[in-house]
């Protein structure tokens, strides 16, 4: 019997199956990226739709807080491939003090848990409520040194263990590519040194970057009213927001 090809009809109801099956199978997954000091405004996050090669929705924050409250946060959400590792919240002990986070999960619009929910952030200790014979430094944190000079400065008594006020810069990186830079003045402790870096991989590929350097250090109150020292970073892509970050319960 000669062999029949199925009709045309036929063939295009086969491929109409496998493309509904496909979509049937896509992940939803928000998507932002954004860099937020002092406070945070609800993001303004969009909704997409990963591609074959992405199974799992992701999410990142890197923030770093000072003496005296203040904090930065980078956030990042989209779509991943599955060998992504799911790194652990941590700190870093360093000043500013810096925590992190990675949220990997594979339900519709599950990456939401940074965006919408209070932050594991490590924060400095806190002078004692009654001290009075204590340190004090200029305290500020901003994007550029002028946003962390003059009428933005604050001043805060220095905590036990801090025996120094400080200026300095840190330049942090999440998602690989996605990057800005802070410049602060507080105060700081004593097992500080003036540069530190940190690396995180997972699959062979650095997902967060972090690097503080203190450019000044004193150890007389209201010393680190000087300009910072080191130049402006080289420029990077544009931040898609900025606002302001208030912890839950601050």
């Amino acid at each position: 019997m000669p062999h029949r090809c199925p009709p045309p009809w036929a063939l295009w109801g086969l491929l109409a199956s496998v493309l509904l099956i496909e979509v049937a199978l896509s992940l939803d997954c928000y998507s932002h990226e954004g860099t937020y000091v002092q406070a945070l405004v609800q993001p303004n996050v969009t909704r997409v739709t990963c591609g074959p090669a992405h199974n799992v929705c992701m999410e990142q924050m890197l923030a770093m807080t000072i003496v005296g409250g203040q904090t930065a946060v980078l956030l990042w959400a989209g779509c991943k491939s599955d060998h992504h590792i799911d790194l652990q919240s941590r700190g870093y002990g360093m000043l500013p003090f810096v925590s992190s986070g990675v949220h990997v999960c594979i339900s519709d619009l599950c990456n939401d848990q940074f965006l919408n929910s209070s932050l594991p952030l490590n924060v400095p200790p806190e002078a004692a409520a009654n001290a009075t014979d204590v340190l004090r430094c200029y305290s500020c944190l901003g994007l550029t040194p002028e946003s962390c000079s003059g009428e933005n400065m604050d001043v805060v008594p220095c905590p036990p263990n801090f025996p120094r006020c400080a200026i300095g810069m840190a330049s942090a990186t999440i998602d690989v590519n996605y990057t800005a830079s802070f410049f602060y003045r507080s105060c700081q402790d004593s097992s500080s040194v003036r540069s530190s870096s940190s690396i995180r991989t997972a699959s062979n590929t650095t997902q967060e970057t972090i690097t503080c350097t203190v450019t000044a250090g004193c150890r007389k109150s209201l010393c680190n009213d000087g300009p910072h020292e080191l130049p402006t970073p080289p420029p990077t892509a544009p931040h898609p927001s900025l606002g302001d970050w208030h912890p839950e319960g601050a």
